[in-house]
């Protein structure tokens, strides 16, 4: 295009600064808008927030929608009696029954808190191994002799006191796959007999020590 030909076409005036700062600008009564609709939906946010937990903690999930139980964590081991076979029986099924968490700790902690303070504050792991263990519990000779699929256990040869004596066991654990954490895999020296009859008979003398 020539620069005759250029000239010939019709020149729009480029917009301003100050309009161009106008149009990016919202007007103030819509920012006002803005900032006190998301203040509201903020606010209904948080209240149904605050109606979920309510309905989590303390509607009866055994009975209809309108029911409420109002002592949410339970109320310890008052409603409960142990004092016989029957009535253990019956206040465990009731402790279930009600997911009262209150009186499972409570008893948790009556029956067995003690000894497991005691055990938690003389522990002393001594070795750690870790052993290829048969998925197959119940079949683990068998499965140990023809290659079949092993799960990784690790084995903890530990000290600790109970009643003031000194004891001696092997703690086993293993990892889960979903979660990663290690819980306890109840492994027995009977299932690394045909593994390591070395490391199984190692398990049987460190707990008659």
């Amino acid at each position: 295009m020539t620069p005759n030909e250029e000239e010939g076409l019709t020149q729009f005036p480029r917009p301003s600064r100050r309009l161009d700062e106008e149009l990016d600008r919202s007007p103030p009564s819509i920012r006002r808008r803005g900032a006190v609709s998301s203040g509201v939906l903020a606010r209904f946010a948080f209240a149904f927030s605050l109606i979920a937990l309510f309905l989590v903690l303390f509607r009866d999930p055994l009975g209809p929608i309108y029911r409420f139980n109002w002592n949410a964590f339970g109320s310890g081991l008052e409603g409960y009696d142990f004092s016989s076979p029957s009535g253990a029986l019956k206040s465990e099924l009731k402790m279930q029954a009600n997911n009262d968490f209150r009186a499972a700790i409570e008893l948790s902690r009556r029956l067995g808190g003690r000894l497991a303070k005691e055990k938690f504050n003389t522990l002393e792991i001594k070795k750690e191994v870790e052993v290829q263990v048969p998925e197959e519990r119940r079949r683990a000779r068998l499965n140990a002799k023809k290659g079949g699929k092993t799960r990784p256990v690790k084995l903890l040869f530990i000290t600790y006191k109970r009643d003031g004596e000194s004891r001696n066991s092997v703690e086993s654990f293993e990892k889960d796959e979903d979660t990663g954490f290690w819980k306890p895999a109840h492994v027995l020296s009977y299932e690394i007999e045909d593994i390591d009859k070395e490391l199984a008979k190692e398990m049987r003398d460190w707990e008659k020590e």
